[in-house]
C-alpha cells in the first residue's frame, strides 16, 4: 500500500509497520573527489558510507579515517550520496539541504565543525563549508590535512528525488 494512506482504504498491520518503522542502516560505496588533484584514502585509510531511507527521507553518514598511504589532493572536497537530492524550487546553485561535517587533525589534536550541504547544481554530492571563512572544506581548509589519523564525519538528512 502506498503512503500516505487514502481515505476509505483498508490499512493492515503490515502497512502500519512500514509507515512507522525506522529504516535500517545500509552501507554504500562513497566516492571522494576534489576540485583539484584527487585525494586517495590509501593503505590503512577507511571511507565508509551508510544511509537510512524511509520513503523519500534519507539520513546519510560518511566516515573517513586517514591511513599511512592517504593523500589529500588539492582543492575542495565532494562526497557522493546514495540517492540524488530533491532540489525542485531551489534557485540555481543555492543550498538545497544542509547538515554537519566534523573533522579532526591527525591524532585528534584539533576539531573543526563545518556545514555540510547539497547544492541545487550538484544534487548527487555533498560538500563542506568552513564556518566564518565562507570557503569550501578541502585539502587546505580549515587546515592543511596530512598524516595518519585525520577524521571526517558527515551527517545529514535530506529529501531524495524518489
Amino acid at each position: 500500500m502506498a503512503l500516505p494512506f487514502a481515505a476509505g482504504s483498508r490499512v493492515f498491520a503490515s502497512d502500519l509497520n512500514t509507515a512507522t518503522q525506522q529504516g535500517a542502516w545500509t552501507a554504500y560505496t562513497v566516492t571522494w573527489t576534489s576540485s583539484g588533484t584527487a585525494p586517495a584514502k590509501g593503505s590503512g585509510g577507511t571511507l565508509i558510507g551508510y544511509y537510512s531511507k524511509v520513503g523519500r527521507n534519507v539520513t546519510v553518514k560518511i566516515m573517513f579515517n586517514s591511513g599511512t598511504g592517504t593523500t589529500f589532493g588539492t582543492g575542495y572536497y565532494s562526497w557522493s550520496l546514495p540517492f540524488a537530492a530533491a532540489t525542485t524550487g531551489v534557485p540555481t546553485n543555492q543550498i538545497a539541504h544542509c547538515g554537519e561535517l566534523v573533522a579532526s587533525s591527525a591524532g585528534s589534536a584539533a576539531f573543526y565543525v563545518c556545514a555540510a550541504f547539497i547544492s541545487q547544481g550538484t544534487p548527487s554530492t555533498v560538500n563542506g563549508l568552513v564556518n566564518t571563512s565562507g570557503t569550501f572544506f578541502g585539502a587546505t581548509n580549515p587546515i592543511t590535512f596530512t598524516g595518519n589519523g585525520v577524521q571526517f564525519c558527515i551527517t545529514m538528512t535530506y529529501e531524495s528525488v524518489s
